[in-house]
């Protein structure tokens, strides 16, 4: 798997504040209204037939009977659409596809801002000391969303650069570390990395259909600038 990289893009923060606050609750429980409706007629009308019929394609929901139920616990959490803007500023920024730097930041932290693990990594993408340093965190900023997604990005992206955008090292290495992921040349065989890796491909692949999160006000804003403002590089 190769990533697709992403140059600077407009803030869409204009876009995403519609479909926040008191908007995104009334599309959720619309949304598992018609969901508790599909599972119930599921003997008499089919998924993809009723999706038609409401206009929306069976892919614009992901059904919670499809769902790992981590992701849809995640999903309801008052955190996980919260630091979107930010997530999208620092993707682009760095050249990263948003809703995977968004599945990465969620599995990392949950999108708690002052999250630290055990073995003191910080902030929204969970950086160790030494490398939140390397990127300009401070012990006045290491907690700061703006600064701490900023800096998680350009992480993650100079581990793409490193491994010629193979997004599963990438990934391996952002949680295990490049040195022992560059020795073996694969995912190492540590649990936690392995789950991690896993956790962030699956949920990478539910965000995408999330018609709530980064991938749709992706789709909108594409529609609206100039096709040369998301070329690859």
């Amino acid at each position: 798997m190769t990533a697709t990289r992403y140059s600077r893009a407009p803030n869409p923060l204009p876009l995403l504040n519609l479909a926040r606050g008191p908007l995104i609750r009334a599309k959720r429980l619309i949304i598992n209204g018609l969901l508790a409706i599909l599972t119930a007629g599921a003997l008499f009308v089919g998924l993809g037939g009723f999706s038609s019929f409401i206009g929306m394609g069976s892919a614009a929901i992901v059904p919670f009977a499809q769902t790992p139920h981590w992701i849809s616990w995640l999903a309801k959490s008052r955190n996980f659409y919260k630091h979107d803007h930010l997530i999208w500023e620092s993707a682009c920024a760095h050249g990263v596809d948003p809703a995977l730097w968004k599945a990465i930041v969620m599995v990392e932290s949950s999108g708690k801002e002052r999250a630290r693990s055990r073995v003191g990594a910080m902030g929204l993408s969970q950086l160790m000391p030494q490398t939140a340093r390397s990127f300009g965190l401070t012990s006045k900023n290491r907690y700061d969303p703006k600064a701490n997604l900023r800096a998680g990005a350009k992480h993650f992206s100079s581990m793409l650069d490193r491994f010629g955008g193979d997004v599963y090292l990438a990934l391996a290495a952002y949680n295990a570390g490049p040195s022992i992921v560059a020795s073996q040349g694969r995912i190492p065989e540590y649990g936690e990395t392995q789950r991690f890796v896993s956790s962030v491909l699956t949920l990478y692949q539910w965000i995408q259909n999330d018609s709530l999160s980064l991938p749709d006000s992706r789709r909108i804003l594409t529609a609206q600038v100039s096709s040369d403002k998301f070329s690859d590089y």
